[in-house]
């Protein structure tokens, strides 16, 4: 009988694939290391620095699991009109401030370096969409950069809007693919080399945020390992008295 191609998988076929992959390794890696401390303690062998080492990893797995199933939920509620924002205005210098310091003390792998003003310009927006889209590109940035290496934000108030501007040192874009990236499940061919993890989701969100507030992101790289930067600009206020809620 001759041989027959393999069926195109849907997008949601596609979507199962992945979200089963993505959080297969994670479970695993919790599962071992559970049951290895297990064994050490009954051998009192577990001593404070595996102890520490032991928890440390657990943490990085279940931390990635709850961001796993937070771009799954978002999806989902984006899919079903869903998403909701508590919209009021915000201070993004405030923001920025306020996400530098609690992301400086969490991370010590490389350098993040914050920069720029609004000079007290507001938009109109959900901070808590909000922080998760800056999140969400600091998380990016993080994971496809080298150790040591440094990740920037700028911010600035351009006419009517606020920019937002994310860089990094990393393993950049190949060319053509800027534009791509913002769609669901789309990864640069260059992730797979060093075996990086996602779902290729997080982007997409951020996107849908941004734009549920009238602004828009765009990406830019000179190539592959040549870094990437993701630009947000959101339309500013200038005082809470503009904002005309429904």
């Amino acid at each position: 009988m001759p041989g027959r191609w393999p069926r195109r998988r849907s997008r949601r076929e596609d979507f199962l694939y992945i979200a089963a992959h993505e959080l297969k390794n994670p479970l695993a890696g919790l599962s071992g290391y559970i049951q290895m401390m297990r064994r050490m303690h009954a051998q009192d062998r577990l001593t404070p620095e595996r102890l520490d080492q032991g928890l440390k990893m657990l943490d990085g797995s279940a931390s990635r699991l709850i961001r796993l199933s937070e771009h799954l939920l978002d999806v989902a509620r984006l899919q079903t009109g869903q998403m909701e924002l508590a919209r009021s205005p915000t201070d993004l210098d405030a923001l920025l401030h306020e996400l530098e310091v609690q992301y400086s003390a969490g991370i010590t792998t490389h350098r993040l370096v914050v920069e720029g003003t609004t000079g007290g310009a507001k938009i109109d927006g959900d901070a808590d969409r909000l922080i998760e889209v800056i999140e969400n590109l600091l998380n990016n940035a993080v994971k496809y950069s080298p150790e040591g290496s440094e990740i920037g934000i700028w911010v600035e108030r351009r006419d009517e809007s606020v920019l937002i501007r994310v860089t990094d040192e990393g393993i950049g874009l190949p060319e053509g693919l800027a534009d791509q990236i913002f769609e669901p499940f789309v990864r640069g061919p260059n992730v797979s080399e060093p075996h990086l993890p996602g779902l290729g989701l997080g982007l997409y969100v951020c996107r849908q945020i941004v734009e549920s507030h009238g602004g828009r992101i765009e990406a830019a790289s000179a190539g592959v390992g040549l870094g990437m930067t993701v630009s947000v600009w959101l339309p500013a206020i200038q005082d809470a008295a503009e904002v005309a809620h429904a």
